[in-house]
């Protein structure tokens, strides 16, 4: 049977889901848009500046496969 919480829980992961997704969405535009200053401020080209975006992107989709097999192996349930 489905605890009576599962209403409450549902939603605030979907609420937090939501918010993490638009807060990541307007990041990147406003990246987008700030570029050109960026470069001219620590006179970086455009391959630099791409070189250090593309580590930062590979490096959180490593932690995202990394964050819960770190989880499941500090779980006390098993």
């Amino acid at each position: 049977m489905v605890k009576s919480g599962y209403g409450y829980y549902r939603a605030t992961i979907f609420l937090a889901m939501f918010v993490g997704y638009t807060l990541y969405y307007f990041n990147r535009k406003t990246f987008s848009f700030v570029m050109p200053s960026v470069m001219q401020e620590i006179t970086l080209d455009k391959d630099d500046l791409g070189e250090h975006v593309q580590r930062g992107a590979c490096t959180l989709s490593f932690l995202s496969v990394m964050w819960p097999l770190v989880f499941y192996n500090l779980s006390h349930k098993h």
